[in-house]
């Protein structure tokens, strides 16, 4: 693989979708630098390479791809995208911002700041998450594996489909207080 494949790999994997903001992460003011190493114009320098570790702690000058997909997260990176499964969460149980929030006992607005990855939840807001929606932490922190899903009763009401999950989340809080 060559410096503009792997660069341009990399800086997809890290989720830069532009060349600018790679660049401005790296300390560049502009994207042409990035752009001539993506368009095979220009080798990536040792200064880039250099920037590159000490940001990631990944050598990407190492002719061993895999190094790059092999990464291992941070925590704090590992939980920058546990919104987009809660918002997974939140469509599931068809429940509104504020039915949402009320089970996990924050504000409305905290709610969508983590949702919109803004703010990182607490531990004890990702415990309330597991618990009162039967997920594992290894789906909610680092999406690995399916969430667990409570296997549906056969139960005979007038309920809708909606009210049901509601009332199942109310039971699952309220027997957690007894």
């Amino acid at each position: 693989m060559n410096d503009a494949e792997k660069l341009k790999l990399f800086r997809e994997k890290y989720g830069f979708k532009t060349q600018l903001e790679f660049a401005q992460k790296l300390g560049f003011d502009s994207a042409s630098t990035i752009s001539n190493i993506e368009n095979g114009s220009r080798p990536i320098s040792k200064k880039i390479a250099s920037k590159i570790k000490e940001l990631f702690n990944i050598d990407i000058k190492e002719k061993n791809y895999r190094t790059i997909n092999k990464r291992k997260k941070t925590f704090s990176e590992a939980i920058s995208t546990i919104g987009k499964r809660l918002s997974k969460i939140q469509i599931e149980n068809d429940l509104t911002d504020r039915e949402i929030s009320n089970l996990l006992e924050i504000s409305e607005r905290r709610y969508e700041k983590l949702i919109e990855g803004k703010e990182k939840p607490y531990f004890d807001e990702i415990m309330a998450i597991a618990e009162n929606f039967d997920v594992s932490l290894d789906w909610l922190i680092l999406n690995e594996n399916a969430p667990v899903q409570e296997e549906e009763e056969d139960t005979d009401t007038n309920l809708t489909e909606q009210e049901l999950k509601f009332l199942k989340a109310i039971l699952k809080k309220a027997k957690k207080t007894i």
